[in-house]
């Protein structure tokens, strides 16, 4: 479900309506997020997500998808919007580049 969000934000992008896109991305990021919970569940999950090493980034890359969401929502400029969608997908790499050993090694030497 969230794949198939994110693939129709896309196609909304291509037809240049920012606002839904960074709506309907934003709901699929999270929801891709949340499926987590039904591989290893809930607790495991949880856990993993918000281990000591990957807290901060987990919180911001979370932050950043309600923020993304929320101006999608909110009459906030496109330009606005690209910029966030830009930092939320920062988050995102910095995010799952903690679960490869090295991985935050690795990007920052990049």
């Amino acid at each position: 479900m969230g794949w198939v969000m994110s693939v129709l934000g896309g196609i909304m992008l291509f037809k240049k309506e920012i606002k839904t896109f960074a709506v309907l991305y934003g709901f699929g990021q999270l929801i891709a997020l949340l499926a987590t919970f039904f591989l290893s569940g809930p607790k495991k999950a949880c856990k993993m997500v918000f281990h000591k090493k990957r807290i901060g980034a987990a919180c911001f890359y979370i932050g950043m998808i309600i923020v993304v969401i929320s101006c999608g929502l909110a009459d906030v400029a496109p330009g606005i919007v690209i910029l966030l969608l830009i930092i939320q997908l920062c988050a995102a790499i910095w995010y799952a580049a903690s679960y490869f050993p090295y991985g935050r090694t690795i990007l920052k030497n990049c």
